[in-house]
């Protein structure tokens, strides 16, 4: 009981709470709000047009409408099945492609580990954001934003800019386990590194299962 009631573990399950209310109502945003276009003109009581679509917030509650009249809510809802399966994809990747590499950084590279710690940290000095987008902006002349050319490339580009540094996380708490006495003690009666994974790594790898969850939360919210 303790466990579930930490403040950590209530606001991951509060944000997996809300990720699966999207995704129930992305498949049934009808019961929430209907798709009815709304009027193609409003008009006071003496028949004059006051407003048009797009309709604001204030006019057609509670977010207004696009400029063929259908409501924003039921359009956001009915896409973000597509945004969270797309970002779904994208930290699953990061996650499995971090994890391989940050066996390879904990087990096999020891005399370039700080060259490598050192050139991430520089990289990431420019802000993420700004990397995608000089990345992709020229790419909105080849392909259309919606194409699933320029999908693949968008999530190629997230995947490649978002593994490093968590590779790199994951990477230092497993070099960290490794330093352990027990680890020490196992490697000199002769251990091998894939019973050291098996028997030890591994649970630092399902902790991250974790954080993954957490991440695709995040990256819904930033997406």
């Amino acid at each position: 009981m303790r466990v579930w009631s930490s403040k950590g573990n209530l606001k991951i399950i509060g944000g997996i709470s809300f990720v699966v209310f999207l995704v129930f109502f992305s498949f049934f945003p009808d019961l929430i709000v209907s798709h009815e276009k709304a009027p193609t003109l409003m008009l006071d009581d003496s028949g004059n047009v006051i407003a048009k679509p797009p309709y604001s917030p204030m006019e057609l509650p509670p977010f207004g409408t696009n400029n063929i009249g259908e409501p924003l809510l039921y359009n956001l809802l009915a896409g973000a099945k597509y945004t969270i399966l797309f970002v779904t994809i994208v930290c699953l990747f990061r996650f499995i492609i971090s994890s391989a590499l940050a066996l390879i950084y904990a087990f096999y590279i020891h005399r370039f580990r700080n060259l490598v710690q050192r050139a991430v940290e520089i990289a990431y000095i420019i802000p993420p954001v700004i990397i995608v987008f000089f990345l992709l902006a020229p790419m909105l002349f080849v392909f259309q934003e919606n194409s699933l050319q320029f999908m693949l490339l968008l999530a190629l580009v997230l995947i490649a800019i978002g593994t490093p540094p968590l590779a790199l996380l994951i990477g230092d708490e497993i070099k960290g386990e490794l330093q352990m006495d027990y680890i020490k003690i196992a490697r000199l009666q002769g251990v091998s590194n894939f019973y050291i994974f098996k028997k030890h790594i591994w649970r630092i790898i399902k902790r991250g299962l974790g954080f993954f969850s957490f991440k695709i939360i995040y990256s819904y919210s930033y997406y």
